[in-house]
């Protein structure tokens, strides 16, 4: 048997059907309106459906003679063509600098000051953080911390000069990229001054303490386009000119650095355009050798003191990577102590667990001590002030971070009040633990 739906009835039997509706309403409200045109029966009822968009949005199909549904939607207006943007090369405008006169001479002893010296003693700096916490003998006897190190053991050959716009534009090149692609922007900035290094570089044979690095008037001298060769962006070439001009004109000047106090120092770099607090802090760390900076905003040496309040009175674990090379021959007496006679392991576990024991006795014997944990024992390493505890410090560890920050420079400020005035040793192997 074959049916066939509502939509499928003649257009006569709908309209029928509508006339018979009409008819009644009309006759209802004959005694309201009165009218002198055709009666609205006569009026023959439109075909197209006023549910048509409705039906077409249901997505019901139409066929090939149904003319009531529009057949294609409107032709979009075409867009109007926009002109291209000029490029930041074709856009880029150069500044002319006039160049102060000035001999090289004296801008370079503006630049460099020869042989500096520790203004402290190292071996009295990690005897004092062994007196504040018993955790640093174990870090002074493993990490070793060259940047010190080199000038308080080394003769007055050995020691390096301190070039402060050497320093100040090698940590400007590296900003915002990767150690390696620094290096090799390094190295093409010092040869567009000295084409005569190979194009293709060698690092082992020839580090970059090695490489020929220009004087701030050749860098005044030479054009941004030319700069732009070494792969520099025309911000960096900003930062590069400022910082040359400086050292011209006097405005920055070595042997007046190292003489005011660290704060100080450190608003006098910030003035240069691309140096900032973080950048001045590890100039004075590792080129001025300051004893007493605490980067606050370094999440390496944040990282490194939560892992070292963490850890217990043994001290915190340390990365066999930051550790000192070990001396040949202590390394063959730890290789032959290692080879024992099969059984000796056990004996050694029997003596250590006995030993266990004996120490857990001794301590359930002192009379109105309690036996603490060992997170009661960090606990109390921890100092008091800012809200922090081993359960806070775990919990930053593990990424409940505060605005990105490990710490805040308050809590720093809390957990490193001990170490002054020899913060800046504290750091260094506080770096050292960051992978711990």
């Amino acid at each position: 048997m074959i049916t066939r739906s509502k939509s499928a009835l003649p257009a006569a039997a709908s309209a029928a059907k509508a006339a018979t509706t009409t008819t009644t309403t009309t006759s209802s409200t004959s005694k309201f309106f009165k009218t002198s045109k055709a009666s609205l029966t006569s009026r023959p009822l439109p075909l197209v459906s006023t549910t048509a968009p409705d039906i077409k949005a249901r997505g019901a199909r139409r066929s090939k003679s149904d003319t009531s549904l529009p057949s294609a939607p409107p032709a979009k207006r075409p867009r109007r063509a926009t002109p291209s943007q000029p490029s930041t090369a074709a856009a880029h405008v150069e500044s002319k600098i006039e160049i102060p006169d000035v001999s090289d001479a004296e801008v370079l002893a503006r630049t460099v000051l020869p042989y500096p010296t520790l203004t402290f003693s190292l071996d009295e700096a990690t005897a004092h953080l062994c007196r504040c916490d018993p955790r640093f003998r174990r870090l002074v006897d493993v990490v070793p911390i060259r940047t010190y190190e080199e000038l308080s053991r080394a003769n007055e050959a050995e020691r390096k000069e301190l070039d402060l716009y050497r320093t100040l534009s090698t940590s400007i090149l590296g900003q915002q990229i990767s150690w390696l692609a620094a290096r090799s922007i390094l190295y093409k900035f010092c040869r567009v001054f000295d084409p005569s290094m190979p194009p293709t570089p060698d690092f082992v044979a020839h580090p970059r303490e090695t490489w020929p690095f220009p004087t701030p008037r050749r860098v005044l001298e030479n054009s941004d386009s030319k700069l732009r060769e070494a792969g520099l962006s025309y911000a960096k070439i900003r930062y590069i000119k400022d910082l040359a001009l400086r050292f011209c004109d006097g405005r920055l000047d070595i042997r007046e650095v190292v003489g005011l106090d660290q704060e100080a120092i450190i608003q006098k770099l910030c003035e240069v355009k691309g140096v900032g607090r973080w950048t001045s802090e590890m100039i004075l760390m590792f080129a001025m050798r300051a004893p007493d900076i605490l980067p606050a905003g370094d999440l390496g040496v944040q990282k490194g003191m939560i892992n070292f309040f963490l850890s217990g009175r043994e001290g915190p674990r340390i990365s066999v990577k930051k550790r000192k090379p070990v001396p040949p021959e202590q390394q063959q007496e730890e290789e032959a102590g290692t080879s024992q006679p099969q059984g000796s392991a056990g004996t050694g576990m029997e003596a250590s667990a006995e030993a266990a024991e004996e120490t857990i006795v001794k301590a359930e014997s002192n009379e109105g001590v309690q036996q603490q944990s060992w997170a009661d024992e960090a606990d109390l390493a921890i100092p008091e002030g800012e809200g922090l505890s081993r359960k806070v410090l775990e919990m930053r560890l593990k990424g409940n971070k505060i605005k990105g920050q490990y710490l805040t420079p308050k809590e720093m400020d809390c957990l490193a009040e001990a170490w002054r005035p020899y913060r800046s040793v504290a750091c260094m192997y506080m770096w050292a633990l960051v992978d711990a």
